[in-house]
């Protein structure tokens, strides 16, 4: 038993000691400090300031002995649609190993912020020291000890800071065409990692992509005061980081951050807020993740991806849920048409996609009502018309793009067949030879958006052979919001 105690004890000072590198608590809070400094204006895309920014980092990347990045500069240059010039700062730790070297982990974080605003003559700066000052200053010293271990790594390691991310995610987009998807093994975001304290965990998104990751990082050490939570997606519609290029592309991606428990966007997030002993604690976190990464002869891509990042898949299916109203036009009458009533249709749909183009087809359960005046005169009481139904209709969608393939809105057109398999008029049954027809007809129109799994729109559904057969005919004409969600 005290040999037992004795191999636990000494196993876990081993992993202590191997988890405490060479990481400096003044480096790390020096990092956050200059960057999000009021002086630095919120680094704004394209700024001067932004530029001050890019030139803070590349004087670290150069101090560590990076190399850059297929270039003689730190700084690779692309230019926004007004024009003005954003500036990437990449540095590269080439692996070791004569294949493994041609194959690259990419470690960002973008450095830009959403600039200052004036409030009543005085300048409030948007300073992002937890987004994004935090993940750079993690970046750089990750850089500096990793550059100490190079003769250890076999595969090469990037370390790249983004501008322009709280605009689009328009630096790392551009960076993400320079290398081929395939030689990207992995490519990592730390954005918002300077909250550990308060958030008490450590998110790592994106598991589900890469083989045996999560069993990597159950291995590596991490403090009992807090927990590294483990997420298969990043499955966030509205916010992204700077993955999301390389998610698209079919590359294996990790989004590390704290959270959202710092003063998110606003121009409260500063330097002095910051978890500085957390952050040292992730950074070497990083270390090990990387150093362990950078050795292993493979890293196979898990072939399974975010819905959001599948883009627009060549083949839906899901159910879908109308709800609406319903009336019924009359043909040769002083009535134009009966009292709205309530409708309701529900079932499975299926739809084709192309890049432009897609065909729906549904198959609903549809019970529909109206108030059928009668003809004694103009003060006679309606009547109650309730029918069930089955509809198929068909539409030809026109596509366009909102943001990505994924999210987009349509306007559709199309036809249906309806069979009326019941009906009721004022609680009676009533006779598809005389009163009712089994048969229905028409024309369809809809408009709607889609976003990743949830489809929302309204739908347009007119007959043009009669619901009711008794003088005077009676058409139905029904409007519906519709909401379906796809498996």
């Amino acid at each position: 038993m005290k040999k037992f105690f004795f191999i636990l004890f000494f196993s876990a000072f081993c992993n202590f000691l191997h988890s405490q590198h060479d990481v400096s608590l003044e480096l790390l809070t020096k990092h956050v400090y200059t960057l999000a400094d009021d002086a630095m204006r919120g680094r704004y895309a394209g700024s001067s300031e932004g530029y001050q920014a890019a030139l803070y980092i590349e004087k670290q990347f150069e101090e560590i002995g990076l190399t850059p990045f297929e270039n003689t500069d730190f700084l690779q240059a692309f230019y926004l649609t007004n024009n003005k010039k954003c500036h990437n700062i990449i540095g590269i730790i080439e692996g070791k190993d004569s294949l493994l070297k041609n194959e690259y982990i990419i470690i960002g974080a973008h450095y830009d912020h959403l600039g200052y605003k004036f409030i009543n003559d005085k300048i409030d700066v948007y300073n992002g020291a937890d987004d994004n000052a935090s993940g750079v200053a993690t970046l750089i010293e990750l850089a500096r000890t990793l550059k100490k271990k190079e003769n250890e790594l076999k595969r090469s390691v990037i370390f790249a800071a983004f501008d322009a991310e709280e605009i689009g995610l328009l630096g790392s987009r551009y960076f993400s065409k320079q290398i081929p998807a395939n030689k990207v093994k992995l490519m990592i975001s730390l954005d918002m990692v300077g909250y550990l304290k308060q958030s008490k965990k450590l998110y790592v998104k994106g598991v589900a992509n890469i083989e045996n990751i999560k069993n990597l990082i159950k291995n590596i050490p991490f403090p009992q005061s807090s927990t590294i939570v483990l997420q298969n997606y990043e499955t966030s519609i509205l916010y992204a980081t700077d993955t999301e290029s390389y998610a698209k592309l079919g590359v294996p991606t990790l989004h590390i951050t704290t959270g959202m428990k710092s003063p998110y966007h606003t121009t409260k997030d500063d330097a002095d807020k910051i978890d500085y002993e957390g952050l040292m604690t992730i950074t070497n976190f990083m270390i090990d993740l990387i150093d362990t990464l950078a050795k292993q002869n493979y890293l196979s891509p898990s072939g399974k991806k975010a819905h959001k990042n599948r883009g627009l898949a060549p083949f839906q299916a899901g159910l879908i849920l109308n709800i609406g109203s319903n009336a019924g036009v009359l043909q040769k009458t002083a009535f134009h048409s009966t009292k709205l009533g309530f409708a309701i249709a529900a079932g499975p749909y299926m739809q084709i996609n192309t890049k432009r183009i897609a065909i729906r087809t549904e198959v609903l359960y549809e019970n529909k009502t109206f108030s059928f005046p009668q003809q004694i005169n103009y003060t006679s009481k309606p009547i109650k018309i309730t029918s069930q139904a089955i509809t198929v209709p068909v539409s030809l969608l026109l596509i366009s793009n909102l943001i990505e393939d994924s999210f987009y809105y349509y306007a559709g057109i199309g036809g249906f067949y309806t069979y009326n398999f019941h009906g009721k008029n004022a609680g009676k049954r009533m006779d598809f030879n005389k009163d009712i027809n089994h048969h229905e007809g028409g024309i369809q129109s809809s408009i709607g958006f889609s976003a990743y799994k949830v489809n929302i729109g309204v739908t347009f559904r007119r007959s043009l052979s009669p619901t009711i057969i008794n003088t005077p005919s009676v058409k139905n004409r029904s409007v519906y919001f519709s909401i379906g969600y796809s498996f």
